[in-house]
């Protein structure tokens, strides 16, 4: 992944407290839905540099997945290396090429405007590709 044309360390870990971590240590990607609000099935891909508390790292979410394709719905969060958050709220486009069952790995693209959570800075662009491990899906009774 790269921002503002500049390339991010890589992001292979899991992120701190992240759903997944009793199968991997890995960047992860799975699918979360239901709970008490009844949420619509969402895509989750987290990457970070470690798993420290904090790392920097992405957090992408695609909504309604069903299988490789084009996705405009969804968002992205970027934790940078000082700590700040920045979101996608305006652009935001995801090219999945390959989504496998649990066990396997999911890849694609993503481009998105990310803003400052705070506001006040100029937006930055989120460029790149990915590919994580397909851990068990979160379903929320």
């Amino acid at each position: 992944l790269s921002v503002d044309g500049v390339p991010l360390e890589r992001l292979g870990s899991i992120c701190d407290g992240n759903w997944g971590v009793a199968q991997t240590t890995t960047a992860v990607g799975y699918v979360f839905s239901g709970g008490p609000h009844g949420v619509v099935p969402q895509l989750m891909i987290d990457g970070c540099v470690s798993a420290a508390a904090k790392s920097e790292g992405v957090d992408l979410r695609i909504d309604m997945p069903i299988g490789p394709g084009m996705y405009s719905m969804g968002g992205v969060g970027y934790t940078d290396s000082q700590g700040m958050v920045w979101s996608s709220y305006r652009v935001f486009f995801v090219t999945l090429t390959r989504f496998d069952d649990v066990g396997g790995v999911i890849e694609g693209t993503v481009n998105a405007e990310l803003q400052p959570s705070g506001g006040g800075d100029p937006a930055r662009q989120l460029h790149g590709t990915f590919h994580v491990c397909r851990v068990p899906d979160l379903i929320v009774d």
